[in-house]
């Protein structure tokens, strides 16, 4: 045993992570890995183009948002930055605007216009409320920062 606290290796690569499911689902390199989940997340930016720091409360616009992506997705987290609109969300690899391909009956994601679609079709939301008319959903996939 190694005097860090960790087990020596003496066997396998690091492949196992780095290449997580691109053999079966085409994950290429510089793609989000995570291991912990059951399949690839999908990650989303939704630009409200209206402050939101009024609507995190329950029956808000927030509220109405998150729960109109869960209509087709798991949501495994989200962020929201009140006073510009920006809300992240990481989802699970279902719903939104996909199509099934050849991979074991797995789906590739498609769905930013579906998703904006379905989200500037609620209109005026919240307690405010507040327009969704010039909302926009970009999938630029996970960037910190």
């Amino acid at each position: 045993m190694a005097t860090s606290g960790f087990l020596t290796r003496v066997n396998g690569d690091a492949n196992g992570v780095v290449y997580y499911d691109q053999a079966a689902h085409g994950v290429t390199l510089g793609a989000p890995v995570a291991p912990a989940m059951a399949r690839q997340p999908v990650f989303f930016k939704i630009l409200p183009n209206v402050a939101l720091d009024a609507e995190t409360v329950t029956g808000g616009a927030v509220e109405t948002i998150l729960r109109t992506i869960m209509l087709k997705a798991s949501l495994y987290m989200y962020q929201v930055e009140a006073t510009t609109g920006q809300i992240s969300v990481a989802l699970d690899q279902s719903g939104w605007g996909q199509a099934p391909d050849a991979n074991n009956g797995q789906t590739t994601i498609t769905g930013a216009a579906d998703l904006q679609a379905a989200l500037v079709a609620l209109g005026s939301v919240g307690v405010g409320p507040v327009s969704l008319a010039g909302l926009t959903v970009v999938s630029e996939g996970f960037k910190l920062a």
